[in-house]
């Protein structure tokens, strides 16, 4: 692509911060398992994200109370410096991933440096 082509952007004159932000919905599999197997998976899956913040893979994460559609209900939330690629494969190791009663969606956010923070998980 040349540079007459390339779409133009503004060009800030201060730094950026680039976020990824990890957004937990209903996976395939959600309704297949009874009730006492998706606690676990469910209790699994959080003792999974808080080993991914303590380990600075996660700046924050937290559940989601959507009521929408049960198929389509949003159930978590992250944040990471990592990028997307980097960060996918530790998600798709998550035991309700693996298991399929969760799904991740990624998106990359880019705004001022300072302009987000995150109180760090206490060591």
């Amino acid at each position: 692509m040349s540079l007459e082509t390339e779409p133009l952007t503004p060009q800030p004159e201060f730094e950026l911060d680039t976020f990824t932000v990890v957004v937990l919905h209903a996976g395939p599999r959600a309704g297949d398992y009874d009730r006492a197997d998706t606690q676990r998976l469910l209790n699994e899956h959080l003792q999974y994200t808080q080993g991914l913040q303590q380990t600075g893979h996660l700046l924050a994460a937290g559940a989601i109370l959507d009521d929408g559609p049960p198929a389509q209900r949003q159930t978590g939330l992250g944040f990471s410096h990592e990028s997307a690629a980097e960060l996918l494969p530790r998600l798709n190791d998550d035991p309700a991933v693996k298991a399929g009663i969760e799904a991740v969606k990624i998106v990359t956010y880019v705004c001022p440096k300072g302009a987000i923070t995150f109180q760090r998980p206490p060591t």
